[in-house]
């Protein structure tokens, strides 16, 4: 039982790690990250943006079909500002007749 549990906890660390390394480079997560730039409430709490923290979280479900590409994207992240930081989840969506992802909604 012991090196079943090894193995379960080394299978989530490596799968943990693959998605803290892909999720920065996705369309979903560019757009969370430019809507959290411009946002003007955002930047009254925290002040300036000046970074995001360094290992975002979460999961990304894209699906393509005859009708085009749509998904949805739950993010959790650090916002640095030059007031404090801020840990927020955000959600953004893909329709198939909108080439864009837009935010649904944050935490």
């Amino acid at each position: 039982f012991e090196k079943i549990g090894i193995g379960f906890i080394i299978f989530i660390l490596v799968v943990n790690t693959i998605l803290s390394v892909v999720i920065p480079f996705t369309d979903a997560y560019l757009a969370a990250k430019t809507y959290l730039i411009n946002d003007a409430n955002l930047e009254t709490e925290l002040g300036n943006i000046t970074e995001f923290g360094l290992i975002p979280t979460g999961g990304i479900q894209k699906t393509i079909d005859s009708n085009g590409e749509y998904g949805s994207a739950t993010i959790n992240l650090t916002v640095i500002g030059d007031k404090k930081f801020k840990d927020i989840t955000i959600y953004v969506v893909k329709n198939a007749n909108n080439p864009e992802w837009k935010v649904e909604e944050i935490e």
